[in-house]
């Protein structure tokens, strides 16, 4: 039978009397022994918060007071905020569940009383100032942007995208390691201080193989033991957009630093967008939005990195200004600043970047575009068995583009261009000089 809704009395109601709410019997008999108050017995906690609003709604008038078991304080101060109660709490020290009759048999009657003469109301909660009313202080003195890769990355939601197999997690790793501060001497996006890393994966495996390629084969003088104590790595679980910003505070607590005054929030990394964020349809923008605004307004001001596959119209085209990452168009819409990992030239030509020249708020210090750069190892590995086996660790760096891609592939087809010519001078020339030697017509 359902106990939803019941409750009981122990004794003659009066109005506008004392009375105490507790969960169960055992709570409810210690009260009426205390002689302090009518007890009413909720028949569980669930039932608490119906029994005191159908308690308060009847009597105007009564003296109500909630009697918590250790461990549900904070939400009988919630109950009593809101019908207007006084709450007593168990003393400090006591396990999960304990109640008042756990006391009375321990240490006896007086230290009930004075539990219940303990009784208050809750805190009044702070003034909630609304968010739309929260008038900001008039500043005009220029302020530049707060970076996480100097000239290249904001502070805020980023979003990444990449056609399938351009080597995402490959790239994306390395360069998050550069907020970490573990990169190559002189390194142009170097940041002023290292902020702690916080790497989102659906492949754990393939971000340690990364790591370990770079750190030990990258030449790059990168400590094993900065790697560990800087960027850390987790096995993604897709979940519901509030799900995923309740994690925020456990970050902030573990991973924020202060250098010289300014706090350095951890980088978060999503890798990927689908597999962190559990969408009924990535093509809503409504959901979309309502994940990406979770992310800008509930996750402790964070800066993120959103990993994207691009759109399947975008796939193998190279002209940026088309290129989208696949999905609602909110997520690019919504957020700060959008990259694309793309690629120019077939074969040997091949060549991939990180193009800069999609949506952003600032003018990049380094030019619009970077050349990603394959670097790879064959090492020894042990398998599932304690076996050996050979295997290839492959991880990309970046390095700023002098010209953009389509200038580059201009200045190529001139050079190609005068090449043929000079060779067809050179070709000219030699036959008219075989004709002047032999007389032979040209």
């Amino acid at each position: 039978t359902s106990m939803s809704g019941l409750m009981h009395p122990l004794g003659e109601v009066v109005p506008g009397a004392k009375i105490q709410i507790v969960e169960g019997i055992g709570t409810a008999w210690t009260v009426w022994a205390a002689g302090d108050g009518l007890p009413v017995v909720a028949f569980g906690w669930g039932n608490v918060a119906r029994v005191a609003t159908e308690w308060r709604q009847r009597d105007s008038a009564a003296q109500i007071g909630i009697l918590p078991d250790v461990g549900k304080e904070e939400n009988a101060a919630k109950i009593a905020a809101t019908v207007g109660a006084s709450v007593a709490c168990m003393p400090a020290g006591w396990p999960n569940n304990a109640d008042l009759n756990d006391l009375a048999q321990r240490e006896g009657m007086d230290a009930v009383r004075a539990v219940l003469a303990s009784a208050a109301p809750p805190p009044a909660p702070e003034p909630r100032i609304h968010p739309l009313a929260n008038f900001l202080s008039f500043d005009l003195t220029p302020r530049a942007p707060s970076w996480v890769l100097d000239g290249v990355i904001e502070e805020g939601v980023v979003v990444i995208a990449g056609m399938r197999g351009i080597g995402k997690t490959t790239t994306i790793a390395p360069l998050s390691l550069v907020a970490a501060g573990l990169h190559a001497f002189g390194d142009p996006m170097a940041p002023k201080a290292w902020r702690h890393v916080i790497y989102l994966t659906e492949h754990a495996a393939q971000v340690f193989r990364v790591l370990a390629g770079l750190v030990r084969f990258g030449g790059l003088g990168i400590s094993e033991a900065d790697v560990a104590e800087r960027f850390h790595v987790v096995s993604t679980v897709r979940m519901q957009p509030e799900d995923v910003v309740s994690v925020a505070s456990e970050y902030m607590a573990k991973f924020a630093r202060v250098h010289r005054g300014v706090t350095l929030r951890p980088l978060v990394v999503f890798d990927t967008w689908s597999a962190s964020f559990a969408l009924e349809s990535e093509n809503d923008n409504s959901e979309t939005g309502r994940a990406v605004a979770c992310l800008k307004q509930r996750f402790e001001d964070m800066p993120v990195w959103i990993v994207a596959h691009m759109a399947k119209t975008a796939q193998g085209r190279s002209d940026v200004v088309n290129l989208s990452a696949r999905g609602a168009g909110a997520l690019e819409a919504d957020t700060i600043q959008n990259l694309y990992l793309v690629h120019e030239g077939e074969g040997e030509d091949a060549k991939r970047f990180l193009s800069l020249k999609g949506k952003k708020r600032f003018e990049p210090k380094h030019g619009d575009e970077f050349e990603i750069e394959s670097h790879h190892a064959s090492v020894e590995a042990l398998d599932a068995w304690g076996d050996t086996e050979r295997t290839e660790l492959r991880w990309n760096t970046l390095k700023p583009v002098a010209a953009n891609r389509h200038t580059l592939k201009a200045e190529a087809k001139a050079n190609e261009a005068k090449e043929a010519q000079t060779q067809l001078r050179a070709a000219i020339l030699s036959r008219l000089d075989i004709a002047r030697m032999t007389g032979e017509p040209l």
